[in-house]
């Protein structure tokens, strides 16, 4: 048995060619392969189909965030590798592979919309087709904001976490994330179109407790998770470690410190993303294929159709 997979844990899911054999050719080679997505999997193999209509496996990998979905061509180029290695997963990301449509790719459900300051339009704003979701019993909106220090000193990653109800009957759900930190900016929808809101809700929690090691309904508890580690057990350092939740009251309070301090005041001011009128809205508008040369910045896309079937034997 080779060596060459030795730390790549994989899955597989949707409707592969020679499907079958993945697992053959993943533990041949010195892997591990997994038949349902947990956050042990470091490469999910998938159809493009299965990664277009993001189903359950999809959506569990893209939740934890650290699994790499990859075309069944990585898996190829990377046995047909001399010697045999896992290849670099860029040309191979089905983010990169599959092209989402023009409006679900310019569609940010977090941004408000309304007429800048000193605009003369008397246009009435169009009602937003979407809202922050909110629990019925307790009116508690399912939105969340997790931040956690990066290795630059005085700064830090956030996520924004939420699911959102269609203002029209019937109601339709859909869970989004948010990432943002200096220079870099994406978002994400983790359901399905026109979910309902089980699956949104159980989405939300799913990501919630993978980035912060806590339940969502334990959120406001002054208990800590154990420290997150690497595959050894080994403390993760913060930079890598888990996100907190800011609450509310916790970024108000920031807040109006920033807002009261005094004239003149040394205190250096905490950084802040939100201003309170983003934090309180209360409705939020809505042979095989061609491999990869290592020497090459231009790896274009492998694509195994219409190749021959390939034994690995």
């Amino acid at each position: 048995m080779g060596k060459a997979f030795q730390r790549i844990r994989a899955s597989a899911v949707g409707d592969l060619h020679q499907g079958d054999r993945i697992s053959q050719w993943v533990r041949k080679n010195g892997g591990e392969f997994l038949n349902k997505v947990t956050d042990r999997v470091t490469h999910l193999i998938a159809s493009e189909k299965a990664y277009k209509e993001n189903v359950e496996q999809v959506q569990v990998a893209r939740a934890l965030g650290t699994v790499k979905i990859v075309s069944r061509d990585w898996l190829i180029a990377s046995l047909y590798a001399n010697p045999i290695r896992p290849v670099p997963e860029a040309p191979f990301l089905l983010e990169n592979l599959v092209k989402p449509s023009r409006k679900a790719a310019n569609e940010d459900p977090f941004a408000r919309n309304r007429i800048p300051t000193g605009s003369k339009s008397t246009k009435a704003i169009a009602p937003p087709k979407k809202q922050i979701y909110r629990q019925p019993q307790t009116r508690e909106a399912w939105d969340a904001v997790l931040t956690r220090a990066t290795k630059a000193s005085g700064r830090r990653e956030k996520y924004r976490l939420a699911i959102f109800e269609t203002t029209s009957q019937p109601h339709t759900y859909s869970t989004w994330s948010k990432y943002s930190r200096v220079g870099t900016s994406r978002i994400e929808e983790l359901t399905p179109p026109k979910s309902d809101v089980v699956l949104a809700t159980n989405i939300f929690k799913k990501f919630f407790k993978v980035e912060t090691g806590k339940e969502w309904d334990d959120k406001n508890d002054d208990k800590l998770p154990m420290p997150k580690t690497d595959a050894q057990g080994n403390p993760l350092p913060v930079h890598e470690g888990w996100y907190s939740y800011e609450s509310k009251t916790s970024m108000l309070t920031s807040f109006i410190m920033q807002v009261g301090q005094p004239v003149g005041s040394n205190s250096a001011p905490v950084e802040s993303e939100n201003t309170s009128s983003e934090l309180y809205d209360q409705a939020i508008p809505p042979k095989p294929c061609a491999q990869p040369r290592e020497d090459s910045t231009d790896n274009g896309d492998v694509d195994s159709n219409g190749c021959n079937d390939i034994d690995f034997r």
